[in-house]
């Protein structure tokens, strides 16, 4: 995903000390698809995304990519990451949100909210930061790692503050959507 790069482990260690999840919220209603909002799988059928149709999807092979369409000579606003069951998450005894923080380490990470919930897919992280607040180059992430009965799962949504203005009320839509056959 854009703007990945490394992190100090202390730092690390210590943001996630401070932001453990707390207990699961209660599970959410079952989730009804917006009107015009399409599915897709990856080719493996591994998980399963119902989209808006601004989010384009580009690469389904073994996860599914999708981003907003640029607009001429701009730059893309926000874009999506989604896979699972996949053998990339936690190792074993190692948490969620750990494990999410250095998936998504880069050297102007901001502070995460990690809040614990439960989707549809099942039991998940919810981790939400602002890297390089209040300079040019700020951007958001909200990414959420599942748990799910054939293993872990995760999404990945970011974006720029004009993107993710624009775009945020879809966001928690995708993820309640999410599914792993």
């Amino acid at each position: 995903m854009g703007r990945l790069g490394g992190w100090s482990a202390v730092t690390s260690v210590a943001i996630l000390a401070a932001c453990s999840p707390s207990t699961p919220a209660p599970a959410p209603a079952a989730a009804t698809v917006p009107p015009g909002w399409a599915t897709v799988s990856t080719s493996t059928r591994g998980v399963q995304l119902t989209l808006p149709p601004w989010l384009i999807p580009f690469d389904t092979v073994n996860a599914i990519f999708a981003n907003e369409q640029p607009p001429p000579g701009g730059s893309i606003a926000v874009q999506l990451r989604a896979s699972g069951p996949t053998v990339d998450g936690p190792a074993p005894g190692q948490d969620v949100a750990g494990w999410l923080d250095s998936y998504l380490a880069d050297p102007g990470s901001g502070v995460p909210v990690v809040t614990a919930i439960t989707l549809p897919a099942g039991p998940a992280v919810r981790y939400e930061r602002i890297d390089r607040a209040g300079t040019h180059d700020e951007w958001h992430i909200l990414a959420y790692g599942i748990t799910t009965p054939r293993g872990f799962a995760y999404l990945v949504i970011d974006g720029s503050p004009d993107g993710w203005r624009r775009r945020a009320a879809d966001f928690e839509w995708i993820a309640r959507l999410l599914r792993v056959p």
